[in-house]
């Protein structure tokens, strides 16, 4: 079941229910701008023991107030899946595309006007803590620090250099306001947030200030507002 909110008559409006269409586990949305997208995992058991996962997914028009059915992304192997399905799986709008990737690095990307999946080369990376679009390209990261952008013309990835990123425990998170990149989390041994700002026109790292950041830093949820960001 869902509902939407309306801020300006502080209303809730029930959805149509999805019923079983979505099959699995761990549902997660992404809005379009016109369309909700909505994914699940599924965990599929084969002979020996081992697994394959696949994502499964519908698409919401709040127009009409209707779910539509979506191609599958099948035979995924990433391993991280097992034990964390909930949070194996990143994905981005990019304004015509959802692109998705996993913790292994591997992705995916969706164009909703063709209803087709086309698979992404492997990023590089052993393993991902986030990713995000920014400015026409794809951003991987780990909390190592260690990052990669991808090129959606060029189909190619791309490492970034993050020699004066600190390194990140607690997290990592990343989030865009369109041209740059906030790449932040917690010290190991200080537990103050740490992190850096990326000009994507560049690929150029500023440090952030610790100064008056939030400690008790928990939660991925944030969101940006009249240029600045919201935890």
């Amino acid at each position: 079941d869902g509902a939407s909110f309306d801020p300006v008559s502080n209303t809730w409006q029930s959805m149509v229910a999805v019923g079983s269409a979505v099959s699995g586990n761990y549902n997660r949305g992404i809005w379009t701008g016109s369309e909700l997208i909505v994914l699940s995992v599924e965990e599929i058991s084969l002979a020996g023991g081992t697994f394959e996962y696949a994502l499964h997914g519908l698409r919401y028009n709040p127009t009409t107030d209707t779910w539509l059915p979506m191609s599958d992304l099948e035979n995924i192997n990433d391993n991280s899946l097992i034990n964390r399905k909930r949070d194996s799986f990143m994905f981005s709008w990019s304004g015509s595309k959802m692109y998705v990737v996993f913790r292994d690095g591997n992705g995916a990307g969706y164009d909703p006007a063709l209803d087709s999946w086309e698979t992404l080369p492997q990023c590089g990376l052993s393993y991902v803590d986030s990713s995000v679009w920014a400015n026409g390209r794809l951003f991987a990261f780990t909390g190592v620090p260690a990052g990669a952008a991808y090129d959606p013309m060029q189909q190619l990835w791309t490492p970034l250099d993050m020699s004066n990123v600190p390194a990140l425990f607690y997290g990592p998170f990343a989030t865009s306001s369109g041209s740059q990149i906030l790449f932040f989390g917690k010290d190991r041994l200080s537990e103050t947030l740490v992190g850096a700002l990326l000009d994507t026109d560049t690929d150029q790292w500023t440090p952030i200030t610790p100064t008056d950041s939030p400690v008790n830093l928990s939660s991925d949820s944030m969101a940006w507002l009249d240029g600045k960001l919201y935890i």
